[in-house]
């Protein structure tokens, strides 16, 4: 695992070793389905957090309320620079390996996988 302020040489490596160890326990998507099928009213999501908790607290009458300037974890994705978190590789084992423990959250909330021209990995195509 990596820690912060060290050097990272291969990560590659690095991420592949991430992706067969640990990736399994960031999976959450049982605590709040039932059968592979949202069971819950609402899902706030992490990149709309604001917009989201509003609402809810809008619905229950509590619009006032703010997360501020409060930003958990803003510094580790500054931007989408993808080669940081996967390496050059993007058509590698550690990818299939992310899309398909989180395949049920990919379907269920639209998102896509980068693109190989948006990882920077020209000439290689995404799972």
């Amino acid at each position: 695992m990596h820690q912060r302020g060290t050097q990272i040489n291969d990560a590659n490596a690095l991420f592949l070793s991430f992706c067969r160890t640990r990736l399994k326990f960031f999976s959450d998507f049982h605590l709040y389905s039932e059968g592979g099928e949202i069971a819950v009213d609402r899902v706030l999501r992490y990149e709309s957090l604001d917009s989201d908790l509003a609402q809810v607290l809008d619905d229950f009458g509590l619009g006032d309320v703010s997360l501020g300037d409060k930003r958990l974890n803003s510094g580790i994705r500054k931007s989408k620079q993808f080669d940081v978190f996967y390496g050059e590789n993007w058509d590698g084992e550690a990818v299939d390996l992310v899309a398909d423990l989180f395949r049920r959250e990919i379907d269920a909330f639209g998102y896509q996988l980068p693109t190989a021209e948006e990882t920077g990995a020209v000439g290689q195509t995404a799972s």
